[in-house]
Protein backbone atom coordinates (compact mmCIF):
# COMPACT_ATOMS: atom_id res chain seq x y z
CA UNK A 1 0.00 0.00 0.00
CA UNK A 2 1.22 3.46 -0.90
CA UNK A 3 -0.02 6.94 -0.07
CA UNK A 4 -1.32 8.93 -3.00
CA UNK A 5 -1.51 12.70 -2.75
CA UNK A 6 -4.61 14.88 -3.21
CA UNK A 7 -3.54 15.77 -6.74
CA UNK A 8 -4.23 12.16 -7.81
CA UNK A 9 -7.92 12.48 -6.83
CA UNK A 10 -7.90 9.00 -5.28
CA UNK A 11 -10.58 9.71 -2.69
CA UNK A 12 -10.37 6.36 -0.87
CA UNK A 13 -6.73 5.39 -1.34
CA UNK A 14 -4.82 7.11 1.43
CA UNK A 15 -2.10 4.55 1.90
CA UNK A 16 -0.71 2.84 4.95
CA UNK A 17 -1.37 3.45 8.62
CA UNK A 18 -0.39 7.06 9.43
CA UNK A 19 2.01 5.92 12.16
CA UNK A 20 4.16 4.20 9.49
CA UNK A 21 4.54 7.38 7.45
CA UNK A 22 6.51 10.58 7.77
CA UNK A 23 6.81 13.96 6.02
CA UNK A 24 9.72 14.62 3.65
CA UNK A 25 9.59 18.40 4.35
CA UNK A 26 10.02 19.22 0.66
CA UNK A 27 7.99 21.98 -1.01
CA UNK A 28 4.52 20.64 -1.66
CA UNK A 29 1.46 22.78 -2.38
CA UNK A 30 -1.03 20.55 -0.60
CA UNK A 31 0.85 20.34 2.70
CA UNK A 32 3.33 22.69 4.33
CA UNK A 33 5.15 19.68 5.84
CA UNK A 34 5.73 18.03 2.47
CA UNK A 35 4.71 14.67 1.02
CA UNK A 36 4.16 11.53 3.05
CA UNK A 37 6.77 8.80 2.65
CA UNK A 38 7.48 5.55 4.47
CA UNK A 39 9.01 6.10 7.87
CA UNK A 40 12.81 5.63 7.90
CA UNK A 41 15.87 7.01 9.62
CA UNK A 42 15.91 10.79 9.67
CA UNK A 43 12.21 11.12 8.91
CA UNK A 44 9.96 12.46 11.67
CA UNK A 45 6.75 10.45 12.19
CA UNK A 46 3.58 11.98 10.84
CA UNK A 47 0.68 12.72 13.14
CA UNK A 48 -2.98 12.59 12.22
CA UNK A 49 -4.49 16.00 11.48
CA UNK A 50 -7.49 17.15 13.48
CA UNK A 51 -10.23 18.31 11.10
CA UNK A 52 -12.97 18.58 13.69
CA UNK A 53 -15.48 21.31 12.88
CA UNK A 54 -17.41 21.17 16.14
CA UNK A 55 -16.97 23.36 19.17
CA UNK A 56 -18.55 23.95 22.56
CA UNK A 57 -21.44 26.34 22.07
CA UNK A 58 -21.82 29.57 24.01
CA UNK A 59 -24.82 31.87 23.81
CA UNK A 60 -26.57 34.68 25.62
CA UNK A 61 -30.10 35.96 26.07
CA UNK A 62 -30.76 39.51 27.29
CA UNK A 63 -34.24 40.77 28.09
CA UNK A 64 -35.76 43.96 29.44
CA UNK A 65 -39.40 43.86 30.53
CA UNK A 66 -41.44 46.86 31.62
CA UNK A 67 -45.03 46.75 32.90
CA UNK A 68 -47.21 49.70 33.90
CA UNK A 69 -50.86 49.51 34.92
CA UNK A 70 -53.69 51.49 36.48
CA UNK A 71 -56.31 49.84 38.70
CA UNK A 72 -59.63 51.10 39.97
CA UNK A 73 -60.45 49.08 43.05
CA UNK A 74 -60.20 45.47 41.82
CA UNK A 75 -60.61 46.26 38.13
CA UNK A 76 -57.55 46.81 35.97
CA UNK A 77 -58.34 49.79 33.73
CA UNK A 78 -55.08 50.09 31.79
CA UNK A 79 -51.94 48.02 31.25
CA UNK A 80 -48.92 48.67 29.08
CA UNK A 81 -46.13 46.11 28.66
CA UNK A 82 -42.85 46.35 26.76
CA UNK A 83 -40.43 43.49 26.15
CA UNK A 84 -37.03 44.02 24.52
CA UNK A 85 -34.81 41.04 23.82
CA UNK A 86 -31.59 39.99 22.14
CA UNK A 87 -30.44 36.41 21.79
CA UNK A 88 -27.29 35.01 20.24
CA UNK A 89 -26.95 31.29 19.62
CA UNK A 90 -23.66 29.76 18.60
CA UNK A 91 -24.01 26.77 16.28
CA UNK A 92 -22.03 23.59 16.77
CA UNK A 93 -19.97 24.42 13.67
CA UNK A 94 -17.00 26.76 14.03
CA UNK A 95 -17.77 30.47 13.47
CA UNK A 96 -21.45 29.84 12.78
CA UNK A 97 -24.13 31.66 14.77
CA UNK A 98 -27.47 33.44 14.57
CA UNK A 99 -28.64 36.64 16.25
CA UNK A 100 -32.25 37.49 17.14
CA UNK A 101 -33.47 40.96 18.12
CA UNK A 102 -37.07 41.36 19.25
CA UNK A 103 -39.50 43.99 20.46
CA UNK A 104 -42.95 43.18 21.86
CA UNK A 105 -45.47 45.65 23.21
CA UNK A 106 -49.07 45.25 24.43
CA UNK A 107 -51.72 47.72 25.51
CA UNK A 108 -54.94 46.62 27.26
CA UNK A 109 -57.70 48.96 28.40
CA UNK A 110 -61.17 48.64 29.94
CA UNK A 111 -63.70 51.47 29.88
CA UNK A 112 -67.45 51.90 29.46
CA UNK A 113 -67.91 48.14 29.20
CA UNK A 114 -65.40 47.78 26.35
CA UNK A 115 -62.30 45.58 26.58
CA UNK A 116 -59.65 46.74 24.10
CA UNK A 117 -56.29 45.24 23.28
CA UNK A 118 -53.42 46.31 21.00
CA UNK A 119 -50.24 44.37 20.28
CA UNK A 120 -47.18 44.92 18.14
CA UNK A 121 -44.30 42.44 17.68
CA UNK A 122 -41.09 42.89 15.74
CA UNK A 123 -38.40 40.26 15.29
CA UNK A 124 -35.17 40.33 13.32
CA UNK A 125 -33.17 37.17 12.76
CA UNK A 126 -29.68 37.09 11.23
CA UNK A 127 -27.57 33.98 10.64
CA UNK A 128 -24.17 33.41 9.11
CA UNK A 129 -25.62 30.59 7.01
CA UNK A 130 -28.84 28.64 6.63
CA UNK A 131 -29.33 25.05 5.53
CA UNK A 132 -31.87 25.85 2.80
CA UNK A 133 -29.71 24.28 0.05
CA UNK A 134 -28.32 21.53 2.30
CA UNK A 135 -25.24 23.65 2.99
CA UNK A 136 -24.50 22.22 6.46
CA UNK A 137 -25.07 18.68 5.16
CA UNK A 138 -22.37 19.22 2.52
CA UNK A 139 -19.96 20.74 5.04
CA UNK A 140 -20.40 17.93 7.56
CA UNK A 141 -20.13 15.20 4.92
CA UNK A 142 -16.82 16.53 3.62
CA UNK A 143 -15.50 16.95 7.14
CA UNK A 144 -16.22 13.28 7.89
CA UNK A 145 -14.61 12.07 4.66
CA UNK A 146 -11.41 14.11 4.95
CA UNK A 147 -8.54 11.66 5.58
CA UNK A 148 -6.33 12.14 8.65
CA UNK A 149 -3.36 12.67 6.32
CA UNK A 150 -4.84 15.97 5.03
CA UNK A 151 -5.23 19.24 6.95
CA UNK A 152 -8.18 21.41 5.90
CA UNK A 153 -7.03 24.37 7.96
CA UNK A 154 -3.56 25.00 6.52
CA UNK A 155 -4.86 27.14 3.66
CA UNK A 156 -7.98 27.37 1.49
CA UNK A 157 -6.62 28.08 -2.01
CA UNK A 158 -3.96 26.67 -4.30
CA UNK A 159 -1.64 28.81 -6.39
CA UNK A 160 -4.04 28.53 -9.35
CA UNK A 161 -6.85 30.11 -7.29
CA UNK A 162 -8.86 26.89 -6.93
CA UNK A 163 -9.81 25.46 -3.60
CA UNK A 164 -7.33 23.25 -1.78
CA UNK A 165 -9.03 19.97 -0.87
CA UNK A 166 -8.11 16.31 -0.54
CA UNK A 167 -9.65 15.63 -3.98
CA UNK A 168 -11.22 17.62 -6.77
CA UNK A 169 -14.27 15.40 -6.23
CA UNK A 170 -14.69 16.80 -2.72
CA UNK A 171 -14.72 20.11 -0.88
CA UNK A 172 -12.72 21.64 1.91
CA UNK A 173 -15.33 22.44 4.61
CA UNK A 174 -13.48 25.60 5.64
CA UNK A 175 -13.49 26.74 2.00
CA UNK A 176 -17.28 26.37 1.99
CA UNK A 177 -17.56 28.38 5.21
CA UNK A 178 -15.40 31.22 3.85
CA UNK A 179 -17.83 33.89 2.63
CA UNK A 180 -18.04 37.55 1.74
CA UNK A 181 -21.25 38.34 3.64
CA UNK A 182 -21.29 38.29 7.41
CA UNK A 183 -24.91 37.10 7.30
CA UNK A 184 -26.24 34.92 4.48
CA UNK A 185 -29.70 34.70 6.03
CA UNK A 186 -31.83 37.66 7.12
CA UNK A 187 -35.47 37.77 8.18
CA UNK A 188 -37.83 40.39 9.55
CA UNK A 189 -41.27 39.80 11.01
CA UNK A 190 -43.79 42.50 11.96
CA UNK A 191 -47.10 41.63 13.60
CA UNK A 192 -49.90 43.99 14.61
CA UNK A 193 -53.23 43.06 16.17
CA UNK A 194 -56.21 44.79 17.71
CA UNK A 195 -59.16 43.23 19.49
CA UNK A 196 -62.31 44.61 21.07
CA UNK A 197 -65.02 42.95 23.14
CA UNK A 198 -68.34 44.27 24.41
CA UNK A 199 -71.16 42.59 26.34
CA UNK A 200 -74.77 43.68 25.85
CA UNK A 201 -76.74 41.74 28.43
CA UNK A 202 -76.80 38.14 27.22
CA UNK A 203 -75.09 39.02 23.91
CA UNK A 204 -71.30 39.24 23.59
CA UNK A 205 -69.46 40.62 20.57
CA UNK A 206 -65.74 40.07 19.79
CA UNK A 207 -63.78 41.68 16.97
CA UNK A 208 -60.15 40.68 16.24
CA UNK A 209 -58.00 42.11 13.46
CA UNK A 210 -54.39 41.16 12.79
CA UNK A 211 -51.78 41.85 10.13
CA UNK A 212 -48.38 40.25 9.62
CA UNK A 213 -45.58 41.17 7.23
CA UNK A 214 -42.56 38.87 6.78
CA UNK A 215 -39.39 39.20 4.74
CA UNK A 216 -36.90 36.36 4.24
CA UNK A 217 -33.63 36.88 2.38
CA UNK A 218 -31.25 34.00 1.59
CA UNK A 219 -27.88 34.42 -0.07
CA UNK A 220 -27.01 30.97 -1.42
CA UNK A 221 -23.48 30.76 -2.77
CA UNK A 222 -21.06 28.16 -4.06
CA UNK A 223 -17.73 29.69 -5.01
CA UNK A 224 -15.81 28.62 -8.16
CA UNK A 225 -14.14 25.19 -7.89
CA UNK A 226 -16.83 23.87 -5.51
CA UNK A 227 -17.44 20.24 -6.44
CA UNK A 228 -20.41 20.08 -8.83
CA UNK A 229 -20.28 23.86 -9.40
CA UNK A 230 -16.90 24.39 -11.06
CA UNK A 231 -17.81 27.91 -12.19
CA UNK A 232 -19.53 28.76 -8.93
CA UNK A 233 -23.13 29.75 -8.37
CA UNK A 234 -24.83 32.68 -6.65
CA UNK A 235 -28.50 33.20 -5.90
CA UNK A 236 -30.37 35.75 -3.84
CA UNK A 237 -33.80 34.53 -2.84
CA UNK A 238 -36.20 37.09 -1.39
CA UNK A 239 -39.63 36.14 -0.07
CA UNK A 240 -42.18 38.70 1.12
CA UNK A 241 -45.30 37.48 2.88
CA UNK A 242 -48.32 39.51 3.96
CA UNK A 243 -51.08 37.95 6.03
CA UNK A 244 -54.33 39.62 7.10
CA UNK A 245 -56.85 38.00 9.44
CA UNK A 246 -60.26 39.27 10.50
CA UNK A 247 -62.32 37.40 13.06
CA UNK A 248 -65.78 38.63 14.11
CA UNK A 249 -67.80 36.49 16.49
CA UNK A 250 -70.95 36.92 18.48
CA UNK A 251 -72.81 34.64 20.86
CA UNK A 252 -76.10 34.84 22.69
CA UNK A 253 -76.54 32.88 25.90
CA UNK A 254 -79.63 32.36 28.03
CA UNK A 255 -80.87 29.99 30.70
CA UNK A 256 -79.58 29.14 34.12
CA UNK A 257 -77.10 26.77 35.70
CA UNK A 258 -79.35 23.72 35.21
CA UNK A 259 -80.05 24.36 31.54
CA UNK A 260 -77.97 26.87 29.59
CA UNK A 261 -78.06 27.53 25.84
CA UNK A 262 -75.59 29.42 23.69
CA UNK A 263 -75.96 30.32 20.02
CA UNK A 264 -72.84 31.50 18.21
CA UNK A 265 -71.89 32.92 14.82
CA UNK A 266 -68.30 33.39 13.69
CA UNK A 267 -66.92 34.97 10.52
CA UNK A 268 -63.23 34.56 9.60
CA UNK A 269 -61.48 36.24 6.68
CA UNK A 270 -57.92 35.35 5.71
CA UNK A 271 -55.98 37.09 2.98
CA UNK A 272 -52.47 35.77 2.25
CA UNK A 273 -49.98 36.89 -0.34
CA UNK A 274 -46.48 35.63 -1.03
CA UNK A 275 -43.96 37.11 -3.47
CA UNK A 276 -40.76 35.18 -4.24
CA UNK A 277 -37.84 36.45 -6.30
CA UNK A 278 -34.76 34.47 -7.35
CA UNK A 279 -31.86 36.36 -8.87
CA UNK A 280 -30.47 33.21 -10.48
CA UNK A 281 -33.22 33.07 -13.09
CA UNK A 282 -34.43 36.67 -12.63
CA UNK A 283 -38.00 35.53 -12.09
CA UNK A 284 -40.67 36.60 -9.65
CA UNK A 285 -43.57 34.48 -8.48
CA UNK A 286 -46.72 35.75 -6.78
CA UNK A 287 -49.20 33.58 -4.87
CA UNK A 288 -52.40 34.96 -3.35
CA UNK A 289 -55.33 33.41 -1.48
CA UNK A 290 -58.44 34.93 0.07
CA UNK A 291 -60.57 32.54 2.12
CA UNK A 292 -63.71 32.96 4.18
CA UNK A 293 -65.07 30.78 6.97
CA UNK A 294 -68.61 31.04 8.33
CA UNK A 295 -69.27 29.03 11.46
CA UNK A 296 -72.67 28.47 13.08
CA UNK A 297 -72.68 26.90 16.51
CA UNK A 298 -75.17 25.78 19.17
CA UNK A 299 -74.11 24.67 22.62
CA UNK A 300 -76.28 23.28 25.43
CA UNK A 301 -75.36 22.32 28.99
CA UNK A 302 -77.76 20.35 31.19
CA UNK A 303 -77.04 19.71 34.84
CA UNK A 304 -79.08 17.58 37.23
CA UNK A 305 -78.64 15.36 40.20
CA UNK A 306 -75.44 13.41 39.56
CA UNK A 307 -75.83 14.02 35.82
CA UNK A 308 -74.06 16.44 33.48
CA UNK A 309 -74.81 16.58 29.73
CA UNK A 310 -73.16 18.76 27.08
CA UNK A 311 -74.13 19.05 23.40
CA UNK A 312 -72.40 21.07 20.69
CA UNK A 313 -73.75 21.22 17.13
CA UNK A 314 -72.60 23.35 14.24
CA UNK A 315 -71.89 23.81 10.57
CA UNK A 316 -69.36 25.87 8.66
CA UNK A 317 -68.78 27.18 5.14
CA UNK A 318 -65.35 27.40 3.49
CA UNK A 319 -64.95 29.68 0.47
CA UNK A 320 -61.59 30.30 -1.21
CA UNK A 321 -60.34 31.65 -4.54
CA UNK A 322 -57.81 28.77 -4.82
CA UNK A 323 -60.01 25.82 -3.86
CA UNK A 324 -61.34 23.51 -6.56
CA UNK A 325 -64.75 23.51 -4.92
CA UNK A 326 -66.19 25.66 -2.14
CA UNK A 327 -67.65 23.78 0.81
CA UNK A 328 -71.02 24.70 2.32
CA UNK A 329 -71.66 21.58 4.36
CA UNK A 330 -69.00 20.98 7.01
CA UNK A 331 -70.95 19.76 10.03
CA UNK A 332 -69.67 19.01 13.49
CA UNK A 333 -71.25 17.35 16.50
CA UNK A 334 -69.83 16.87 19.97
CA UNK A 335 -71.50 15.46 23.04
CA UNK A 336 -70.63 14.18 26.48
CA UNK A 337 -72.49 12.74 29.43
CA UNK A 338 -71.11 12.48 32.93
CA UNK A 339 -72.53 10.27 35.70
CA UNK A 340 -71.35 11.42 39.10
CA UNK A 341 -71.05 9.35 42.26
CA UNK A 342 -71.75 6.10 40.41
CA UNK A 343 -73.09 3.35 42.71
CA UNK A 344 -73.18 6.06 45.37
CA UNK A 345 -69.40 5.97 45.50
CA UNK A 346 -68.28 9.45 46.28
CA UNK A 347 -65.91 11.02 43.73
CA UNK A 348 -66.32 8.05 41.37
CA UNK A 349 -67.54 9.50 38.04
CA UNK A 350 -68.14 7.96 34.62
CA UNK A 351 -67.88 10.09 31.48
CA UNK A 352 -68.65 9.21 27.85
CA UNK A 353 -67.55 11.49 24.99
CA UNK A 354 -68.30 11.44 21.27
CA UNK A 355 -67.31 13.78 18.43
CA UNK A 356 -67.63 14.16 14.67
CA UNK A 357 -66.05 16.95 12.62
CA UNK A 358 -65.74 17.53 8.89
CA UNK A 359 -63.03 19.98 7.76
CA UNK A 360 -61.80 21.61 4.58
CA UNK A 361 -58.24 22.89 4.22
CA UNK A 362 -55.63 23.78 1.63
CA UNK A 363 -51.81 23.68 1.55
CA UNK A 364 -50.10 26.73 3.00
CA UNK A 365 -48.98 29.12 0.25
CA UNK A 366 -46.18 30.77 2.23
CA UNK A 367 -44.03 27.67 2.69
CA UNK A 368 -41.82 25.73 0.28
CA UNK A 369 -42.61 22.14 -0.67
CA UNK A 370 -39.14 21.40 -1.99
CA UNK A 371 -38.64 18.57 0.51
CA UNK A 372 -41.40 16.67 -1.31
CA UNK A 373 -40.38 17.57 -4.86
CA UNK A 374 -36.75 16.51 -4.40
CA UNK A 375 -37.84 12.90 -3.82
CA UNK A 376 -38.29 12.75 -7.61
CA UNK A 377 -34.57 13.31 -8.16
CA UNK A 378 -31.82 10.69 -8.23
CA UNK A 379 -29.39 10.56 -5.30
CA UNK A 380 -26.32 10.69 -7.54
CA UNK A 381 -27.44 14.13 -8.76
CA UNK A 382 -27.02 15.71 -5.31
CA UNK A 383 -23.73 17.46 -6.13
CA UNK A 384 -25.23 19.48 -8.97
CA UNK A 385 -28.66 20.31 -7.52
CA UNK A 386 -29.26 23.89 -6.50
CA UNK A 387 -32.70 24.76 -5.22
CA UNK A 388 -34.54 27.62 -6.93
CA UNK A 389 -33.18 26.70 -10.36
CA UNK A 390 -36.41 25.06 -11.42
CA UNK A 391 -40.03 25.46 -10.41
CA UNK A 392 -43.20 23.45 -10.70
CA UNK A 393 -46.59 25.03 -10.24
CA UNK A 394 -49.69 23.78 -8.51
CA UNK A 395 -52.91 25.72 -8.07
CA UNK A 396 -52.59 28.20 -5.25
CA UNK A 397 -49.15 27.29 -3.90
CA UNK A 398 -45.52 26.90 -5.06
CA UNK A 399 -43.50 23.74 -5.33
CA UNK A 400 -39.82 24.58 -5.48
CA UNK A 401 -37.00 22.24 -6.46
Amino acid sequence: MVWKGPETDEMFSFGSEISTLGFDHQPYEFDQNGRLIHLSNGVSPAKAYDNDLFKTTVGFNNQLKINAFIKKEYLEMFRLSLDLGQQKDQMYFTDQFNLINSLKTKLNANFSGFALGFAFNYEENKATNANRIGFFNRVYQNSLLTPVSFSNSQKLLLSNGLQRSYSRFADNPLFLFDQENKYNFLSNRRQFSINAAKTFGNFKLNINQSYESDTFRNFDQYKPSTYGFENGLWNERVQNNSLYNSNISGNYAFGNYDFRNTFGLNFILNDKRSEIFNSLNQRKYIYQRTSQDYLFNYNAEIRGNDLDIGINLGNSFYISNTSDKNKYWLPKANAYITFENVFNWRRFNLKAVGAFTKLSSEPEITRSYASYATTLLKAEMYTSIFRSMKWKHSKGFPIQI
